[in-house]
């Protein structure tokens, strides 16, 4: 009778493995999935987003060569609102690409990496003594 019952609890304890098994895979198989869709969802919110940038610039260029936002807006079929929108984003753009320009110049960034940054390990002093045991 024992030995019945011992098969038994394996029997169980061995399906019980089995189905803790197929739950944690698939568990990783939907997290993949997600993260799949959230990395295909960042792409592409980037690549609109550069979209976006670069028909703000195209409107920029437009104003300069019909010569104002009016006419601008008349030849391109947009609202004067929607030109002065793209026209700020471009406007936006192009303080930011200034702005990192003007800081790369001014230092160079491996010495200010080497002089700003602390050591993420720091070493002990020939005669600090050290917290681990003798031999480590």
């Amino acid at each position: 009778m024992t030995s019945r019952h011992n098969e038994r609890l394996m029997a169980r304890r061995q399906a019980l493995r089995e189905q803790h098994k197929r739950e944690l895979e698939e568990a990783k198989r939907r997290q993949a999935a997600q993260l799949a869709v959230i990395t295909d969802f960042d792409q592409r919110i980037a690549r609109l987003e550069a979209a976006e940038l670069d028909v703000a610039k195209a409107v920029a260029k437009a104003v300069d060569v019909f010569g104002g936002r009016k006419e601008a807006a008349e030849a391109l079929g947009l609202t004067a609102a929607q030109v002065r929108d793209y026209m700020s984003r471009s406007a936006d753009d192009d303080a930011d690409q200034d702005a990192e320009h003007d800081s790369g110049r001014d230092a160079n960034p491996d010495e200010t990496a080497r002089t700003e940054a602390p050591e993420a390990h720091p070493q002990p002093a020939e005669n600090e003594p050290s917290s681990l045991p003798a031999g480590y």
